[in-house]
Formats: C-alpha cells, sequence, structure tokens
C-alpha cells in the first residue's frame, strides 16, 4: 500500500498539540510527526519508505499510519507497479 497526503487545495500547518492525549493513550509526537513530515514531503510513499526516512521501524510507520487512517489524514491506494 502507498500511503498519500489527502487533498488539499492549500498546505496546512502542521502544529503539535499543547493539549495532553486523552487518558490510556500514548503520546507519541516525534514518531507521528515525522512520519506524517515525510508523507507531506514525500508522498505518496510507501510505508517502506517511510521507514527509512523517518529511522523508524516499519512497525512503528504502521501504527502511525493506521493511527492518520482513522483519522482521515491521510488515505490509502494500491501501489501501482513501475
Amino acid at each position: 500500500m502507498v500511503v498519500l497526503p489527502p487533498d488539499r487545495t492549500a498546505p496546512t500547518p502542521l502544529r503539535r498539540a499543547d493539549v495532553p492525549p486523552p487518558a490510556g493513550q500514548p503520546r507519541r509526537p516525534a514518531g507521528a510527526a515525522a512520519v506524517l513530515r515525510a508523507i507531506l514531503d514525500h508522498g505518496p510513499v510507501a510505508r517502506s519508505t517511510v521507514a527509512r526516512l523517518t529511522g523508524l521501524s516499519p512497525a512503528a510507520v504502521t501504527g502511525h499510519s493506521t493511527q492518520f487512517l482513522a483519522r482521515g489524514l491521510v488515505a490509502e491506494r494500491a501501489q501501482t507497479p513501475g
């Protein structure tokens, strides 16, 4: 699967929230921010490429991508040959 940024007419600046996460949810801003930045800078991009670009494990990239998908921040499409 290829992870790509959502369609937008203008870029939206990224900002780290000053609000703590809900109870029971871990705070992972550094890894999440790195994954999202890689997608925005290089997208559409494969998760394996995001892992290589960020230095995060493929599992970490998948975890962040799953959260972004659930929130509608990114979309997936099938990887095209070539």
